[in-house]
């Protein structure tokens, strides 16, 4: 939709103004300002909802240090450029809860991110995960580990948490293999040209892979602090990463299938999850898994699970959320920060679907977070306005979310990831225009 050309209007119970569709957050005096009045471009090519980048503003947050701050979208950008000659693919990381769960959303931005600037394969997986059967962009198989989350509070050793809050120990004798596919969203995820294992490193630790059903002989082992490493590189379609039986109580965490070069995006997804228990990872293995598994961007998608109808204020939530941001930041010190705005979620009121009371102030707390830590924001709130708002996904056709009017479908991930990716386009076109 160009919503430069979509006139005032009034649905679900929402005034909307032409090229301003959150219209309680911003203003609109005959051109396109974001919520502070920081002017966006109004060329016809400018996508419908572009990155806000606050990375040139003054130091002013206390919360967090200087060092955490000022990641803008610059250091994405040269990532880009220099992704045939880096020796690695462009890697983001997007951590997210349920709303990009199984994959949503973000197949498609990995999709469309390596059609245009090459790469390949899902990127990183867990050992295991409960969501295996809803992901259609690898197929992923396990045996032998007991799983730990940093839900499950009263059983997880906080030591042993992964990038993700996530660890798994092996039994002995345990294997986890990873088979690409032939996925609706993309041709290039039915093979890879690197698979790396990661687990915390331990000298007897003997790691096997089986690359298209054949042993592998050339596994290239490394170590990154805690964090050991073994990697194989060579064209494949499946490999089997294999542990015997002296393995026993090691800690593992996933693997990767992914190109030499080109954009990798890995998802890390936890169902029913704010972000705040990512802060508890231990300093050392967060660095340990920037050195081994470097970022160029980090996405952090949050706050279904926070919103609530009788709140309005929400900064003692995002202060929180900015410390464990500032830990990740510091980890990977030459990484965009994007804050992504909380989606919309639709509930009936006087017999229409509206948007829940609280929605639009975590909406506007998360954007002050963004400003106060001096990264970049990106709404998923005004894209999904940009379809119609979540009543219309859900409700009209072609159906792009589900009738619990908080969840996309895989059609609806796919339009929402067009918006994210052209803000990403459109941004670095920009940007290298400006150098010259």
């Amino acid at each position: 939709m160009l919503v430069s050309l979509v006139p005032d209007f009034s649905a679900f119970g929402i005034d909307f103004k032409r090229a301003n569709m959150l219209s309680d957050l911003t203003d609109y005096e005959g051109k396109q300002t974001t919520s502070d009045g920081k002017q966006k471009a109004t060329s016809k090519n400018q996508c419908a909802v572009p990155f806000e980048d606050f990375s040139d503003e003054a130091a002013t947050d206390t919360v967090v240090s200087q060092d955490a701050q000022g990641r803008g979208l610059d250091l994405f950008y040269e990532a880009l450029e220099g992704r045939e000659t880096s020796g690695r693919p462009v890697r983001i990381a997007f951590f997210g809860d349920s709303f990009v769960e199984g994959d949503i959303m973000t197949s498609d931005v990995r999709a469309m991110l390596q059609q245009q600037y090459g790469g390949c394969g899902a990127g990183y997986v867990d050992i295991e995960n409960p969501v295996w059967g809803m992901r259609e962009t690898v197929r992923a198989r396990s045996n032998g580990w007991r799983a730990y989350s940093l839900l499950q509070e009263d059983k997880v050793d906080r030591h042993l948490q992964g990038i993700d809050g996530r660890c798994y120990i092996c039994s002995g004798n345990a294997w986890f293999q990873m088979k690409g596919v032939k996925d609706r969203a993309s041709e290039h995820l039915d093979s890879a040209d690197v698979s790396t294992i990661y687990f915390m490193d331990r000298r007897e630790l003997l790691v096997k892979a089986d690359v298209n059903e054949e042993p592998c002989e050339k596994i290239v082992r490394k170590t990154y602090g805690p964090i050991g490493t073994c990697t194989v590189t060579q064209r494949m379609g499946r490999i089997r990463w294999n542990v015997g039986a002296g393995g026993q109580k090691a800690v593992f965490y996933g693997a990767s299938m992914e190109g030499k070069k080109g954009v990798t995006l890995d998802n890390f997804s936890t169902r029913s999850f704010d972000g705040i228990a990512l802060g508890d990872i231990p300093k050392d293995l967060l660095r340990g898994f920037a050195e081994a598994r470097p970022y160029d961007m980090l996405v952090f998608e949050f706050g279904l699970n926070v919103a609530t109808k009788s709140k309005t204020d929400y900064t003692q939530y995002t202060d929180q959320l900015k410390r464990v941001i500032a830990k990740y930041a510091e980890a990977y010190p030459k990484a965009t920060i994007v804050i992504v705005g909380v989606a919309e979620i639709g509930r009936k009121k006087n017999g229409q679907i509206t948007t829940m009371d609280g929605i639009k102030e975590l909406h506007r707390d998360q954007r002050k977070m963004a400003r106060d830590m001096r990264c970049v924001f990106w709404s998923l709130y005004e894209a999904e306005q940009t379809l119609g708002g979540v009543a219309q996904m859900s409700d009209g056709k072609p159906h792009l979310a589900n009738r619990d009017y908080t969840h996309v479908n895989n059609d609806g991930g796919k339009a929402l990831a067009k918006c994210f990716v052209d803000a990403i386009t459109t941004g670095y076109d920009k940007w290298q225009k400006d150098k010259k």
